[in-house]
């Protein structure tokens, strides 16, 4: 697992190492990973807590769904801004993690 300065997680770096896998959302490959994320609802998209931050492929990412679409307009999300239960892992993604 490659963290970069502190809290920065790429994509292509942990496919390098056979390690992102795109079945899994971003959530559970941090998880997996032993990235510290906060997730009260255990990644069911009903908290908001694992709200990170995109720094690249914004664009590559699918839309927000109905549960991220609501905290999204709640709460002013900017589009880089997305919870990290509610999408996967993309071809060069890079986020950032609020730091615990």
């Amino acid at each position: 697992m490659n963290v970069i300065a502190g809290n920065i997680v790429d994509h292509d770096e942990l496919e390098k190492k056979s390690m992102a896998r795109t079945d899994e959302t971003v959530l559970e490959a941090l998880e997996r990973h032993k990235i510290p994320v906060a997730s009260s609802c255990g990644g069911m998209g009903t908290c908001g807590t694992c709200k990170i931050d995109v720094l690249s492929s914004v664009d590559k990412l699918e839309a927000r769904n109905e549960v991220e679409a609501e905290f999204a307009q709640a709460r002013s999300y900017a589009p880089s801004e997305r919870l990290a239960c509610q999408i996967h892992w993309v071809k060069g993604l890079k986020i950032s993690v609020p730091a615990q």
